[in-house]
């Protein structure tokens, strides 16, 4: 399994610190649970479920363009 390290820093950018909590709690889940091509498969009630998010839609939209769906 491989271990994966998140940025301290991240509590100091700018952008990170402008999303709202449910913001920055899915973009920690979301890095720490994609591949190493940083791809994640969408499991919407998976995902509010692990998180307790209500609505991961208004989430994604707050990302915005800082989260790619294909």
């Amino acid at each position: 399994m491989a271990k994966r390290f998140i940025d301290t820093a991240i509590f100091d950018d700018e952008w990170f610190l402008g999303l709202s909590v449910n913001g920055k709690l899915f973009w920690i889940y979301y890095i720490t649970k994609c591949d190493h091509a940083g791809l994640l498969r969408l499991n919407k009630k998976l995902i509010e479920f692990q998180t307790g998010l209500d609505s991961l839609e208004t989430v994604i939209k707050e990302l915005g363009n800082s989260l790619q769906r294909v």
